[in-house]
């Protein structure tokens, strides 16, 4: 992934908008800056850096979409473009965190982004689940048109 200014820019856009509930962009903004200020104390890394690795381990590269074909329907594995993968990456990331109980969305935000950047956790491991799914269904990849 190429890490240019606009592109910090347009993944940290994303990050808020998907963070943001009720309109509320400014909250989302501090709460999506807290929790890189967060990553950057608890890595001693660049934060963004840190983003974009959890990124990589969390933007799956195929999807499986249900066709109908003569009758039945089959599961037929899909590849992903650059805009969805990272569209369901980032949604991913703050869908687990979200889904975590009991602290702050700034400190269950920076742990997922920790957590996926290392490999593994919630994000990843759905990653891993629709891959295996597609890898499953790949003999239907043929009815993809």
């Amino acid at each position: 992934m190429n890490s240019s200014k606009y592109t910090q820019i347009a993944i940290i856009e994303k990050l808020t908008s998907q963070v943001m509930t009720r309109g509320k962009r400014s909250k989302a903004e501090k709460i999506v800056l807290a929790s890189l200020e967060q990553i950057s104390q608890k890595s001693g890394k660049n934060p963004f850096e840190v983003l974009l690795e959890a990124l990589i381990n969390t933007c799956p590269i195929m999807e499986v979409k249900s066709k109908r074909i003569g009758g039945g329907f089959f599961q037929v594995p899909f590849p992903l473009g650059k805009k969805k993968q990272m569209a369901l990456g980032i949604s991913w990331l703050v869908k687990s965190a979200k889904k975590q109980p009991g602290r702050s969305m700034i400190s269950c935000l920076s742990r997922e982004i920790l957590v996926a950047s290392k490999g593994y956790g919630v994000s990843v491991k759905k990653r891993e689940l629709q891959h295996n799914i597609a890898k499953k269904n790949r003999a239907f990849a043929h009815f993809r048109w």
